[in-house]
């Protein structure tokens, strides 16, 4: 029992103590207030002298101020001067008594015996820039602080708003609803303020402008706002249309040299995407295109700040670049010099299949590299941190872009390392600019023309393999013959490589197939070709109507044909006309009266050659 006395004597006092911290001490009032407080000892008889605030620790200073007296009850006005502060509250009775001039007694039951002053005060103001709404007629702003007041029954404003350097808008009422303000009350520490349908022709929209707000006719502290004649996307729609406007100049220029700019694989030409290419490869550029990208990002960075300082916020100031962007950029802009000289130096990757994809970004012939896709991955990771970080920045407050962080710096620059070192390590890879077929269905001739041609590739027909057992050159080798060496790519590397293949399956002639030349390291380069085919049952000559016909497949008004009679060697050339197709050519030939049977040869511009003997003139 002794201890639980004792426990109850500790934490006793300490549970009154906290339920008196908890209730309010004294009414909060400001400047011009009037007060009541109550004193039963006193009647609307009682004479007092002007009541004493005393001295406030913060302000140092008593005051003193009138007082009506009622029963049971005293009134009195804060002085206007009086600063923030908390005041106890001293009333003695009067007038004077006694000889020698002493003070009448104190009263000593005023309730509440302190009182708190504290102007209105404004803490904050959010936005700091207000945007026109969706429907282009209002601005609103949000004032946070102390002291505001709601506006009663009586319906007086209690809180009004005034421009210190500007004309301030005249209160919206029920007949106004254009250039004007509402402050509608929240609470005590919040009011909102709307502008309707300010005038753009006056200064309201030149950029901050100093207000205060008046609490019963008391001012708050200055603070500023900024009024937007404008949408909160537009920085973001001008930068974009900055941009655009940019790319079709671009495009413009381009287009103007579109003659010799143009690139043309596989009967698609390439105009714009031609900034990204190589030629030589047929290929896109990764290089290339990461520099061109990380430029239009930081373009497109700085005119959305451009935008933002200017036409939101109202700074004439030319914006700074970021510390870091122009180290990317220069370090984009070697990677892709140093690559070019890589290239020239040691030979190209591989071509891969014919014609440009997005593929050739992270693939070198066909094959996915790792120092390539590294190098996208944190192109792309770069880029798209740092468009959202600027397009995340609120265009009010915005005053510079982000900074590139040194580190990153770092790690940008150890990925192109990595791409280049690729680039070097990496054996140069095979390219096809041509592929021209020779001889006859007994024997068909391949002659490979382009760069980095390995003497021990692979060589493919669609989907099936010319093996190296059926393959022989002119020496008798079963190893392809190089015609002339590529020194770039190494001794057993070529730019003409040539070989044959004896009885070659018919499905090589008559269509389009793909012939593709894979190197050791699994770097290909694919390119379209096509062989005509003859169908020997269908040569038909007409003596009469002096005409040739023949069926078959891949023929064209390219392809030289000849008749040369039986017993003679003198060849008489058939001229193509409108009726040939890619099925049948149809040629007019004359021949001589007596002619019974012929010999018709057949050859493309490479030399296949086609001949059939015994045709019988009609």
């Amino acid at each position: 029992m002794k201890r639980l006395f004792l426990l109850a004597q500790i934490f006793f006092p300490l549970l009154v103590q906290a339920q008196s911290t908890g209730a309010p001490l004294c009414p909060v009032n400001q400047p011009c207030d009037s007060i009541t407080v109550s004193s039963p000892s006193t009647t609307k008889d009682t004479k007092v002298l002007p009541i004493t605030l005393l001295a406030s620790p913060a302000t140092g200073q008593s005051y003193s101020a009138p007082v009506v007296v009622g029963d049971g009850s005293l009134t009195f006005v804060l002085p206007n001067e009086i600063p923030d502060g908390t005041y106890n509250l001293q009333l003695k009775k009067g007038p004077p008594t006694g000889a020698s001039g002493q003070q009448g007694d104190s009263i000593t039951d005023l309730s509440p015996s302190q009182i708190v002053v504290k102007r209105p005060t404004i803490t904050a103001v959010s936005p700091k820039g207000a945007f026109l709404d969706e429907k282009s007629t209002t601005n609103q702003v949000t004032v946070l602080g102390s002291g505001f007041r709601e506006t009663k029954a009586d319906k007086k404003a209690h809180n009004t708003l005034q421009f210190t350097d500007s004309r301030t808008p005249d209160p919206c009422d029920d007949k106004k609803k254009t250039d004007c303000y509402s402050l509608d009350f929240k609470s005590d520490r919040e009011v909102a303020i709307t502008f309707f349908g300010l005038n753009p022709d006056l200064d309201y929209f030149s950029g901050p402008k100093a207000f205060v707000l008046r609490v019963d006719g008391i001012p708050t502290n200055s603070d500023k706002l900024s009024l937007i004649h404008t949408h909160e996307g537009v920085p973001k729609e001008l930068a974009f249309a900055g941009v655009g406007f940019i790319l079709v100049a671009l495009f413009f220029l381009i287009y103007t040299g579109r003659k010799g700019l143009k690139q043309q694989f596989g009967g698609k030409s390439y105009i714009l995407s031609a900034l990204f290419l190589d030629v030589q490869t047929q290929t896109y550029s990764l290089s290339k295109c990461q520099f061109y990208a990380w430029t239009l990002a930081s373009a497109l960075a700085y005119l959305f700040l451009v935008v933002s300082r200017s036409y939101v916020q109202g700074s004439a100031t030319f914006p700074d670049i970021p510390s870091g962007l122009p180290g990317i950029i220069l370090a984009s802009a070697g990677t892709a010099i140093v690559s070019t000289g890589i290239a020239g130096a040691k030979g190209d990757k591989g071509a891969g299949e014919p014609g440009p994809s997005l593929s050739d970004f992270i693939s070198s012939g066909g094959v996915v590299a790792a120092d390539r896709l590294q190098f996208v991955v944190w192109t792309f990771i770069g880029i798209g941190t740092f468009l959202a970080i600027v397009f995340q920045s609120d265009p009010r407050d915005i005053n510079d872009l982000p900074a590139i962080p040194s580190g990153f710096l770092q790690l940008m620059g150890i990925s192109a390392a990595g791409y280049v070192a690729g680039k070097v390590v990496r054996k140069a890879g095979p390219v096809l600019t041509n592929l021209a077929t020779s001889g006859t269905s007994n024997q068909l001739t391949f002659q490979l023309t382009g760069s980095g041609l390995s003497q021990s590739a692979l060589f493919f027909i669609d989907d099936g393999q010319i093996f190296p057992d059926s393959i022989t050159n002119s020496a008798g080798s079963s190893l392809p013959e190089i015609v002339q060496q590529d020194p770039a790519a190494g001794d057993n590397f070529a730019r003409i490589l040539k070989f044959s293949v004896k009885n070659p399956p018919a499905s090589w002639f008559g269509k389009s197939q793909k012939f593709t030349i894979t190197n050791p390291d699994a770097q290909k380069a694919t390119i379209v070709f096509q062989i005509f085919k003859i169908d020997p049952g269908t040569i038909t000559i007409n003596l009469q109507q002096k005409s040739l016909t023949m069926g078959g497949a891949c023929l064209d008004k390219n392809l030289k044909v000849t008749i040369t009679p039986t017993g003679t060697a003198q060849s008489i050339e058939v001229k193509p006309d409108d009726k040939t197709t890619t099925t049948s050519f149809v040629g007019t030939v004359e021949l001589p009266a007596n002619v019974g049977t012929v010999t018709v040869t057949v050859k493309d511009g490479p030399g296949m050659t086609f001949e059939q003997a015994g045709i019988k003139v009609s």
